[in-house]
């Protein structure tokens, strides 16, 4: 047992308690509501071989199927879909919410608000045009002196293509899917900087790459080795890309990386730092099957929270210099 699972258990208590009342009810109406579909769907299949036998006509048995079908829809949602949902809301409000204060106490979650489109764009990560946008599960506050937000979101585009009989398909490609953190930087600068996965080192075409960004006016070569290995640099001023990647940043963003991922963007404006964090997986879901109790839940979601906290630390947000308070 770990001192910080005992830690959330005997500060919310009573707020676990709730939870898992919630669930219970929830898992109950769940299994019943499966049960009598269950019935329903024996019942449709025996009547519509019987009709059909009788009818001499397999219509009968597809639209046997799809009635009862139909039917097990809506008896299912009715019988447990405002518990399953009420079960949703409280893990995510009291629960995920009640972790995070636990770990961070100025930090709030909002699981049904996110991060606007146009902020997204704004930080110029992706220049892809975007047809569909989703976000969700919104964590803001401080960690220190440090101001931050996050959250999860989902940027896609569309494509759509004729088949040789005239029939249209759209077919959705993602953009970004992942985590869109924006926190308060440690110093004042005027110019801006994007640091982006250095991918294009290999083959004919990363050669090609290479030249064309040599061509770049906005290309920052960086001194450290390591750093160039898997960044590259672009900057609206060499001396102010110096200012901010300072050697010891640089090592930091290297740390980030290997804790974040080989994916991540980073860049820098208006006195602000943006991070883009590709993963495939939503987090801070709930799982109707799990006790609310459970101390791997706790670990986990713990777990993704500080994924996302750490980063005040590892790149040193709260060291404030003299041009900064």
């Amino acid at each position: 047992m770990s001192a910080f699972e005992d830690s959330v258990i005997d500060r919310l208590s009573g707020v676990l308690d709730q939870v898992e009342k919630i669930r219970v009810q929830a898992l109950a109406d769940q299994k019943r509501a499966m049960s009598i579909c269950v019935i329903i769907g024996v019942i449709a299949g025996a009547l519509g071989l019987l009709l059909t036998v009788v009818a001499k006509s397999v219509f009968v048995l597809f639209f046997s199927v799809i009635v009862g079908g139909a039917i097990c829809y809506f008896t299912y949602h009715s019988i447990c879909g405002d518990s399953v949902r009420k079960f949703r809301y409280a893990y995510k409000t009291r629960l995920v919410a009640g972790i995070a204060k636990v770990l961070q106490p100025e930090m709030e979650f909002h699981p049904y608000k996110g991060i606007s489109e146009d902020l997204f764009k704004s930080c110029g990560h992706y220049t892809t045009g975007i047809d569909r946008y989703a976000t969700e599960d919104l964590f803001e506050g401080n960690i220190g002196a440090t101001k931050l937000f996050f959250g999860e979101l989902h940027a896609e585009y569309k494509t759509t293509s004729t088949d040789s009989k005239g029939r249209k398909s759209t077919t959705w490609h993602t953009i970004f899917q992942g985590v869109l953190l924006v926190a308060d930087f440690h110093k004042h600068f005027q110019t801006w900087v994007t640091v982006r996965p250095d991918n294009e080192r290999d083959g004919f075409f990363g050669w090609i790459g290479q030249k064309i960004q040599g061509l770049n006016n906005s290309l920052v070569k960086m001194e450290s080795p390591e750093f160039e290995k898997h960044f590259r640099v672009n900057a609206g001023d060499a001396t102010g890309a110096m200012y901010i990647l300072t050697p010891d940043m640089q090592e930091r963003l290297l740390a980030l990386r290997s804790s974040l991922g080989s994916g991540i963007i980073v860049s820098f404006q208006k006195s602000s730092i943006c991070i883009t964090a590709p993963k495939e997986k939503d987090w801070f879901e709930a799982d109707i099957a799990v006790s609310a109790v459970s101390r791997d839940q706790i670990r986990r979601l713990a777990s993704q929270m500080q994924h996302y906290f750490r980063i005040v630390e590892t790149l040193n947000l709260n060291m404030r210099i003299w041009t900064k308070e």
